[in-house]
């Protein structure tokens, strides 16, 4: 746009594409273009609800839309997006109705106005407002701000949940239509989608007839032939009324319910029955077909999306039936069958045969060897060669799966529609080129190894299962951050399910542990004061120097294009930054297993609004990086806070859990479970006002302990500081700007950056996206998948700071100061929050006023 050249390539593409095409090809497009809109600095996000008994209102309100807006040029509002989906996708996603009203809405339309100033947005949301008076049953709603702009475009990043019930497998078919014919094209789906629900209570009918006919139950087999006469009348009964049901009872499934609640009556007391009765209704109403349309109601490109199972042949064949006169309808609208998404391998047969023996003549001239996409729009067998699984499993491979949590596990990914979204999310989706390891990808390797097994076990009678050995490349490529769930539709936690595959690996023995990570997980549960100081001296402090020292050695031998396959190399790749050179509790009055340190604060500190509060400080603050800890006690003490610290050396216990050390974690959450209960009994006349922590991996493995009942809730310290009233001064850079690191779990839940700024003194704080790549302990149990996130890190610090530069990068979690610390090489310096403020508040000799608090703690037997 800048340089003249977007409105040139413009013109061409709304001209037909002249000169962006080959000689002689007739028509065909070989080249695609994105279009470059102006950029609009003023944005405003409405959502459209249609009410009404059909689509008709929504029809012409999308097509009057698209007539009263220009289109996009520097000088006037525009439509920027223009989103719609229907009724079955509103169930589907358990859409949250805005408009006051009971009923459900016949379809939501999105929209988004942009304009070059604020004013010349709003003249669009008047202009829409305007055209809606003369459409009574369509509520607008207009966003107020970017968060609920946001909210509600989520809503159309969760339209793959239609699939839910077929476990993600569903015919995808885009059309494109005349945008005046959209009602007529409505209509038609709602008639197609109320015969399928005819046929599907009929179906049941029929089934209900079989489990009374086909002897199906041995039980009571006298009392059942009695009741067999009634049971039938019923069927014919309801089958009778099917024809002439009107459309709302029909799919408010009335009289079906009645129907269904009539047969268990009849049979109440005979559980096979029952059972199979409610086996034939499950059944078929999992293979009710249903079509749901979303669209960009701009351009008249529709999603005709239908759930089916794919391993139920007469489901798909009926899909294919019902998509044969989707594409005849289509096709006497004046549409056509492909719209945004080509044509693929399912539309072959709707085009003309002319087109395609013009295509394929085209082909043969530019790629003679058949080497792009071979047999691609020429093969009309090919269809019958694809497998897709939905895992809706017969008995024996149930029966199979039920060993070893393997059917668990597919239950948590089945659901997976492989939509992507949380690809941007994931921290070890590095490099690009490998899309092996991103959530989505892992859930269809995991699909494959799981249909891979079933095969194994079955022709091979194995029931070893070996092919699990392959699972643990993909479950040690997670951080457990849990930013994967957010954007999904069908709300998988990736990091539920990596943990689940570490389980499944460890019981079957296929889990690697190497001896560095299980020394750590050790020193990380010791409680003994001995072990402790002698694993921080020899290994933490003295290792580290020593890792450092010969990480410089060995960087000739490094190789340049990734990480060593030889594991010593690895962990060489990139150096620890040193720890301080005491922990916390070397520096406090001595504190017994069974005791408390209470830290009061100085009478003169803030003393009207004294609070009290708990510090669980946590492996990384008490053990490794202790000025964390001693920051944030001094920060509390200087704000007025009575604190109370738990005995030494507990671990939150979310190492053990991420490592799968099933055992060890829950022998951790017990023991802290029943210490904190026994200190919130021995401090019974004091009030908490909640558990403050310095690190959000604690805050992940408190959740399991109830501790937010203990002690009234978990937070951040530099959140809590902010309540308090803490506020600073100065410029943390000198030049009026801070860099942030985010955790992968944010104890500040995303928030950190307008918390610093409510606090001052950092000037203006700009966030460095992606992973510190330490993980915890996956820095040493994976090195090599640590060290292409620390490339990516990397990368971004370099962008931010400048190369040769350096800046001093905040963050709030100790593991990340860790990983951090391996940046050191480009002029990063790790700085926790808590430490950065004790700095400013107190100056540079923060920690000699933190030791003269200490001194005065007292130890509480509980």
């Amino acid at each position: 746009r800048k340089n003249g050249l977007w409105k040139d390539i413009t013109n061409k593409a709304l001209g037909g594409v002249p000169g962006l095409q080959k000689e002689g090809t007739d028509g065909i497009i070989t080249s695609a273009i994105f279009i470059l809109y102006p950029e609009y600095p003023a944005k405003k996000t409405l959502c459209l609800e249609f009410f009404g008994p059909d689509f008709d209102e929504a029809s012409r309100v999308i097509l009057e839309l698209s007539r009263i807006f220009p289109f996009p040029t520097d000088d006037t509002e525009a439509l920027l997006a223009l989103e719609h989906f229907d009724d079955e996708y509103i169930r589907a996603i358990n859409y949250k109705v805005k408009a006051p009203r009971a009923e459900t809405p016949k379809a939501v339309l999105l929209i988004d106005i942009g304009g070059s100033s604020d004013g010349q947005a709003n003249d669009g949301v008047e202009r829409v407002r305007t055209l809606l008076e003369r459409h009574p049953n369509t509520l607008i709603f207009v966003a107020h701000d970017a968060a609920e702009a946001k909210r509600f475009w989520a809503d159309r990043k969760k339209l793959g949940a239609i699939a839910r019930r077929t476990n993600a497998f569903k015919m995808n078919e885009d059309i494109v239509i005349p945008l005046d014919t959209l009602a007529e094209f409505a209509r038609f789906v709602d008639g197609i989608n109320i015969e399928e629900e005819r046929y599907t209570q009929l179906r049941f009918a029929q089934r209900a007839e079989q489990v009374f006919t086909c002897g199906q139950s041995a039980e009571d087999s006298d009392a059942i032939a009695a009741k067999t006469p009634a049971a039938l009348e019923l069927c014919a009964r309801f089958s009778a009324g099917l024809e002439r049901m009107e459309v709302a009872p029909l799919r408010a499934l009335t009289s079906l319910l009645e129907f269904r609640h009539g047969l268990t009556k009849l049979v109440r007391g005979y559980p096979s029955v029952l059972a199979a009765l409610d086996r034939a209704y499950q059944e078929v109403r999992d293979r009710r077909i249903v079509l749901a349309t979303h669209m960009h109601a701009g351009d008249g490109n529709v999603h005709v999306n239908i759930p089916v199972l794919s391993n139920d042949r007469p489901m798909l064949d009926r899909t294919e039936q019902v998509i044969d006169r989707v594409m005849e309808k289509v096709i006497s609208l004046g549409g056509v069958v492909s719209g945004e998404h080509g044509i693929g391998l399912t539309k072959l047969k709707y085009l003309e045969p002319e087109r395609i023996a013009e295509l394929t003549a085209y082909r043969r001239e530019v790629d003679p060897d058949g080497l792009m996409n071979p047999g691609k729009l020429e093969d009309y067998d090919a269809l019958r060669h694809i497998f897709t699984p939905s895992f809706n499993l017969l008995e024996l491979e149930a029966s199979i799966l039920q060993h070893g949590q393997i059917e668990e596990l597919l239950r948590k990914i089945a659901h997976c529609v492989r939509c992507g979204k949380c690809k941007p999310d994931c921290c070890v989706y590095h490099p690009g080129r490998g899309m092996f390891y991103h959530p989505r990808n892992k859930n269809l390797a995991i699909g494959s190894l799981i249909e891979a097994l079933l095969y194994d076990a079955q022709r091979e009678r194995s029931t070893h299962f070996e092919l699990l050995q392959w699972l643990e490349e993909v479950a040690d490529h997670c951080t457990i951050c849990h930013k994967c769930l957010a954007p999904c539709p069908v709300d998988i936690d990736t990091g539920e399910v990596s943990v689940l595959e570490r389980k499944i690996l460890t019981e079957w023995g296929y889990k690697h542990t190497p001896v560095a990570t299980e020394l750590t997980l050790q020193y990380l549960d010791s409680r003994s004061a001995t072990f402790n100081h002698l694993f921080r001296t020899s290994v933490v402090q003295l290792g580290g120097a020593a890792q450092r020292v010969f990480s410089k050695l060995a960087a000739p031998f490094q190789p340049t294009d990734g990480p060593s396959a030889f594991y010593p190399l690895r962990l060489l790749r990139s150096s620890v930054a040193p720890v301080p050179s005491k922990s916390l509790r070397d520096v406090l009055p001595e504190c017994e297993a069974g005791q408390a340190l209470v830290f009061e604060p100085d009478a003169n500190e803030n003393s009207d609004e004294r609070k009290t509060v708990f510090y669980f400080p946590g492996c990384g603050s008490e053990r490794l990086y202790s000025d964390i800890s001693m920051a944030t006690i001094h920060l509390l003490l200087k704000m007025g806070t009575r604190v109370v610290l738990p005995p030494p050396f507990l671990c939150c216990g979310f190492p053990a859990y991420s490592n799968a050390k099933t055992s060890l974690h829950s022998r951790i959450v017990l023991r802290d479970t029943i210490l904190f209960s026994q200190i919130r009994e021995m401090f019974t006349y004091l009030d908490f006002d909640a558990c403050v922590i310095s690190c959000g991996t604690c805050r992940e493995g408190l959740a399991q302990m109830d501790t937010a009942k203990l002690f009234g809730r978990v937070v951040d310290v530099a959140s809590y500081l902010l309540e308090r009233g803490l506020r600073v001064e100065g410029s943390l850079e000198g030049n009026g700007k801070s860099l942030y690191h985010a955790p992968c779990h944010d104890s500040l839940d995303g928030r950190a950056i307008q918390v610093l700024e409510k606090l001052g003194g950092f000037g203006e704080v700009k966030a460095v996206p992606h992973c510190c790549s330490e993980a915890g302990t996956l820095s040493l149990s994976r090195p090599d998948i640590t060290d292409a996130m620390l490339h990516r890190k990397r990368e971004a610090f370099t962008e931010a700071i400048g190369k040769g530069q350096k800046a001093t990068v905040l963050t709030n979690c100790p593991a990340c100061v860790q990983g951090l610390g391996r940046s050191r090489n480009v002029g990063v310096e790790p700085l926790h929050i808590a430490v950065a403020l004790a700095e400013k508040l107190s100056g540079a000799d923060w920690k000699k006023q933190f030791l003269a608090q200490a001194a005065k703690a007292t130890a509480v037997a509980f």
